[in-house]
């Protein structure tokens, strides 16, 4: 953390489920002026108070050793882990911290970086693949050793470093240098072990930046800062000394390694509130958010689903007007897009549509939406976040149950109604803060489900059902079968009096090249018991009373029968039930017992 750990609020959730928190602290260091190197006075404060700022996140690794984190890591088995910040929120999506992970862990690698491309002049670091010689070798050309690893250089060193940052082709606006992310892989003893073999590993990258303004009066100064990516400085291959440069093919085989992909899957910082006379986005909310517009738009062309090209709306008409549509997944419907992609095919989102996915099970076929479709899962894994269970919870990772979550199938559909007001002033796409006029909104409770098919849901409606049931619509028809236009009957479903369990489910198979397969499964035996929940609690109730009474019947005339035949084996007359009499009316007679 850059802020004390008590200027933080604990999500309510981290309790509920155990999840495990050590929280430490960036070191304070004193900022100084490029006068002389003078420490920065507090204004205001009492004499000798000194101005202090984080010393970077290079620290983390030596704090890591000093607490303690890295035992209680290996204590639970962990071999890697990923760091990310957590102003980023677009680290996670697709594929990007799977592959980086899974690179990471099967080449046994000590550090990896996610890298893209990178606009030319910004401020942020790069990656380069460094060779050193090592000048304390030898002169001699043939006994030198030499140094490789993937390594950061900060932006603010680039010229030191003696990097010029060159277009990667004439006239374009990339550099040929990709960009420091700050979302890393790393191989736990491995880092422990460079921690523990030199102090560059202990205090990686070590600069002072001075170019900001640090003095009341306005004279610029720095502080001494380290940064967590150059830990790979003190995790160099060097090879035996006579052996020459490192040939070409046997840089992948390199304790660090860089994976690439698009810049907006990678990294698109929230760091800023945007001035409203800028219509610069970066690292602004605004800008990140349109960037998720932008991979929301990559995996609905996957999905086939037809939408407005975010692309085509200018800067200022995004500020001005909003975005062109919003489309709201959570990642639990994949987290891959090869897997969302087969939940969600086919349909079309229209201008200005608005689209809110919080469910993990759903089967999306051709859904058209004009308006705002809302969509929540109370319990999207199958666990009720209720506070009773919080002991009960507590030390066990989330999972997913596939018979207790809520699920949502949607085949045929249009959604009609008048969505989102963009005129609504004060309102923020980026936040979810947005004045809606009308709206179709599906709550399900528990392991409720909703199932619409070749239906239009025009208007404000909410579809609200409560767990153990399932909600149905089917077009309505009038007596001589014809479709009513624009009518919807309601079906209803008790999950329990039909059998229990959810009424499909996704299969998954792992194919060649591990690639993931689904395949849906239903019960097809399925049917309603009324079309309004009031009747079909009733037609519930009344089958289970009904059931009940001649269950009560089948035992009292067993019980009848065992009394009759305890009867005639002791030979009494008193007693028991009474002999039951022939179709004639008359009484059976009475067989003595054998004698003995």
């Amino acid at each position: 953390l850059s802020t004390p750990p008590d200027a933080y609020e604990l999500h309510p959730d981290i309790a509920l489920y155990g999840i495990a928190l050590r929280l430490f602290e960036q070191p304070l260091v004193p900022v100084v002026t490029t006068k002389g190197g003078e420490w920065v006075p507090l204004e205001g404060q009492a004499a000798f108070a000194i101005s202090l700022k984080p010393g970077g996140h290079g620290a983390i690794w030596k704090l890591m050793h000093d607490q303690g984190v890295f035992t209680w890591l290996g204590a639970k088995g962990r071999k890697g882990a990923v760091v990310r910040q957590i102003t980023n929120p677009m680290a996670g999506t697709d594929t990007t911290l799977l592959a980086l992970s899974g690179v990471g862990r099967r080449g046994d690698k000590a550090l990896g970086f996610a890298s893209c491309e990178r606009h030319l002049g910004a401020s942020e670091g790069v990656n380069v693949l460094v060779e050193r010689v090592n000048e304390d070798d030898d002169d001699d050309d043939a006994s030198r050793s030499y140094s490789y690893g993937i390594s950061n250089v900060e932006y603010t060193v680039l010229q030191q470093r003696g990097i010029s940052d060159e277009p990667v082709a004439p006239g374009s606006s990339e550099s040929a240098y990709p960009a420091n992310t700050n979302v890393l892989y790393i191989g736990l003893e491995k880092i422990r072990d460079a921690l523990r073999s030199s102090p560059r590993g202990a205090f990686p990258g070590l600069l002072v930046n001075l170019s900001k303004p640090a003095h009341p009066n306005g004279c610029k100064g720095g502080r001494l800062e380290t940064s967590m990516q150059n830990i790979a400085d003190a995790l160099m291959h060097t090879t035996t000394p006579g052996d020459g440069p490192l040939p070409m093919d046997q840089w992948e085989n390199l304790p660090t390694f860089v994976l690439y992909t698009l810049r907006r899957r990678i990294t698109s910082s929230a760091k800023k509130k945007r001035d409203p006379a800028n219509p610069n986005l970066a690292q602004t909310p605004e800008g990140s958010f349109l960037d998720l517009l932008k991979n929301a738009s990559d995996l609905l062309a996957r999905c086939d689903v037809a939408h407005p090209d975010p692309d085509a709306m200018d800067v200022a008409a995004y500020l001005k007007d909003g975005p062109s549509f919003i489309f709201s997944a959570n990642p639990a419907i994949g987290p891959l897009w090869d897997v969302t992609s087969q939940k969600i095919r086919g349909g079309a989102l229209r201008e200005r549509a608005e689209v809110r996915l919080e469910i993990a099970e759903i089967e999306w076929k051709d859904v058209d939406v004009d308006g705002s479709l809302l969509i929540t899962a109370d319990a999207p894994f199958g666990e009720e976040k209720v506070d009773d269970d919080a002991e009960a919870a507590r030390g066990k990772p989330t999972s997913f149950d596939d018979d207790a979550c809520g699920r949502c199938r949607l085949r045929g559909v249009a959604v009609r109604n008048a969505g989102v007001d963009w005129s609504a002033p004060d309102d923020e796409a980026w936040s979810a803060t947005l004045t809606r006029s009308e709206s179709c909104v599906v709550r399900l409770r528990g392991n409720a489900e909703f199932d619409a098919r070749d239906v239009t849901l025009s208007g404000d409606v909410m579809y609200d059902v409560p767990a153990g049931w399932r909600l149905s619509l089917r077009p309505d028809t009038d007596e001589r079968g014809g479709e009513s236009l624009g009518a919807v009957r309601e079906e209803w479903t008790d999950l329990s009096a039909a059998g229990g369990g959810p009424t499909w489910r996704w299969a998954y198979d792992v194919g060649d090249g591990g690639r993931v397969g689904l395949r849906l499964e239903e019960r097809l035996d399925v049917g309603a018991h009324g079309d309004s929940r009031e009747a079909a609690e009733a037609a519930v109730g009344k089958s289970r009373k009904s059931r009940k009474s001649m269950e009560e019947a089948q035992d009292g005339e067993l019980r009848g029968n065992s009394a009759v035949s305890r009867g005639g084996e002791s030979g009494s007359g008193g007693g028991g039930a009474a002999p039951r009499k022939s179709k004639g009316g008359a009484t059976p007679e009475k067989r003595r017992a054998p004698a003995r």
